[in-house]
């Protein structure tokens, strides 16, 4: 049987690592994992992320606070993964820098976010979407993906021969 797991990281890097990790080490194929990066920002402001989070199996809003964390500027990355290494999954996500969602929600409630979504408030306003802009004009930057069958050793691949 097969869990999706999912969690939010602060900037794309960490994400990327994540990703890495889970290829090269647990050897979890590139169809089983999503990023839905920051660089959506714009999807988020026009149409919604929620159909993109469609496949967890979530309430609509669980998937509104990670739609808002997109719209931050996080990057969430899910992996459906076998039960028996969910444990596993989620450690490395902590270790590679996924943040507490409820306690980040927590604070943004604070700040007048709501995550009804016929409520309205200035924290709904689009944030400054320069880190994403800035991401963005960077693709490619952060940590390469690398082939598990095939890993190529270089610079930022973390892997040596």
């Amino acid at each position: 049987m097969s869990r999706v797991i999912s969690a939010v990281f602060d900037n794309r890097d960490e994400a990327e690592s994540v990703v890495t990790h889970l290829r090269v080490h647990d050897r979890i194929t590139s169809e089983r994992i999503q990023v839905h990066p920051a660089e959506n920002a714009q999807l988020v402001e026009n149409e919604g992320i929620l159909p993109s989070l469609g496949h967890l199996l979530i309430g609509d809003s669980e998937r509104r606070t990670y739609t808002e964390a997109v719209r931050r500027g996080s990057t969430v990355v899910t992996a459906e993964v076998d039960d028996g290494i969910a444990e596993h999954v989620m450690a490395v996500f902590n270790r590679h820098g996924a943040i507490d969602l409820e306690q980040r929600a927590a604070s943004w409630r604070e700040e007048g976010w709501r995550d009804d979504p016929e409520f309205a408030s200035e924290a709904d306003l689009p944030v400054n979407s320069s880190m994403a802009a800035g991401a963005a004009s960077m693709a490619g930057t952060g940590v390469p993906m690398v082939d598990p069958d095939e890993p190529v050793t270089g610079p930022g691949s973390g892997l040596r021969r």
